[in-house]
């Protein structure tokens, strides 16, 4: 049931979790004829599995009394009900945290955001970091987390008193996909045309997933917007073109969060990719099961839907992306408002590289090789649960 699937998945053996009755006597079978695939798992379980959070239950004991305060804090407060969410949003454990009241000084040393804790209201900051440097890298909040020398942690009542520290509002192009669509291969291209992006700023995906559609109190969205500034206000001064913001794929929990700073109906971009492909991408990447997996692509489509009610979206796919960049580039160039001649040789270099080469999702590091086995389980769910009704209305039946 679900629980034996949750304890599994947070064990870090998510695939071994089967979408029905005949996968799973598949799954059962394909082990009894493979007695080194089980050897793995007992292995895995002695190596990690037993570091993993099924087997932690001093911390998930704290955990859910932290959430049961929080729970009363809000009943006593008389806040609406809204989704408490464990073991996310918390400070970096790198430093201890300095507790703040102000920012630094115009010309001084930048504070980047890294952390929104909503259940303390305490925003966490990095220090000692290049705000260009930290947008140019693969992914901004791992690359900001490693390189920062200290922590501040300010109050949102501090922070909301600063108010706005630049001139210019944030006002990104957001890039929302369901991931493993080749997104930071979009960065990599933006650039060429002299785009500043910033990349997956994780603590903004955190946010949207606990709040997961809810409107946001006055509060929260001042602070919020204010955050947002701290994060895109270097970028857009260095910049006369547009910033792009692309997003983790837990983004989709909420898109109206994610560009609720932009004018009134902003610019977005999103990513397509066949399931198949995506799902035997992500599974290698990943390995989280394919139920899971489906719900992660249905919420992206989900996303979609308003996004492209919502605000003035691109739609792009992941295959035309890698196959006729050149004129993908073009298309960007006009939706941004922001084309320049792209040079050729240029564009051949960053075809030729991974994107994600300075990363742990970098290729080489994916050694795990999908079975024909699994792919087929791939296929025969997709074939099953497609939401082709909502597919042929967003104009995508490419992808049934």
């Amino acid at each position: 049931g679900r629980v034996s699937g949750g304890l599994l998945k947070a064990a870090g053996l998510g695939d071994l979790v089967m979408p029905d009755k005949k996968s799973y006597v598949r799954m059962a079978v394909n082990l009894l004829r493979r007695p080194t695939e089980i050897s793995k798992i007992k292995s895995f379980i002695r190596d990690k599995g037993l570091k993993s959070l099924t087997f932690n239950a001093k911390q998930r004991t704290v955990e859910m009394e932290a959430a049961y305060v929080h729970a009363l804090k809000m009943r006593s407060q008389g806040q609406p009900l809204a989704n408490i969410v464990v073991s996310q949003g918390k400070p970096p454990k790198k430093n201890t945290a300095i507790l703040a009241s102000a920012l630094p000084a115009k010309g001084e040393s930048e504070w980047i955001p890294v952390s929104l804790d909503v259940r303390h209201e305490r925003i966490y900051y990095a220090a000692g970091v290049d705000p260009i440097e930290a947008a140019n890298a693969t992914f901004h909040g791992e690359f900001t987390e490693k390189k920062m020398d200290r922590l501040y942690a300010m109050t949102w009542a501090h922070r909301i008193a600063i108010d706005s520290r630049y001139a210019v509002k944030a006002d990104p192009v957001v890039v929302f996909s369901p991931g493993r669509c080749g997104s930071i291969l979009l960065t990599k291209l933006l650039n060429l045309l002299e785009v500043r992006s910033v990349s997956e700023p994780r603590f903004m995906d955190i946010f949207a997933k606990q709040m997961q559609g809810e409107s946001l109190v006055t509060e929260q969205q001042k602070v919020f917007s204010l955050v947002m500034e701290d994060i895109l206000g270097p970028i857009q001064l260095a910049n006369e073109s547009p910033v792009v913001l692309k997003m983790h794929t837990d983004a989709n929990y909420s898109p109206a969060l994610m560009v609720s700073t932009c004018r009134e109906r902003p610019k977005t971009i999103f990513i397509t990719r066949g399931f198949q492909k995506w799902a035997e991408s992500r599974w290698r990447a990943f390995n989280e099961g394919i139920e899971e997996d489906f719900e992660v692509y249905h919420r992206s489509l989900r996303a979609l839907e308003w996004l492209k009610e919502k605000t003035e979206c691109l739609v792009i796919s992941y295959e035309e992306l890698v196959s006729e960049p050149e004129r993908l580039l073009k298309q960007l160039g006009v939706h941004l408002g922001s084309w320049v001649e792209v040079d050729k040789e240029a564009l051949s270099l960053v075809m030729s590289r991974d994107s994600q080469e300075d990363s742990s999702l970098a290729r080489s590091r994916l050694t795990q090789k999908i079975i024909d086995e699994t792919k087929q389980q791939i296929r025969d769910y997709w074939i099953e649960h497609a939401p082709q009704t909502l597919l042929k209305k967003l104009g995508l039946d490419e992808l049934i």
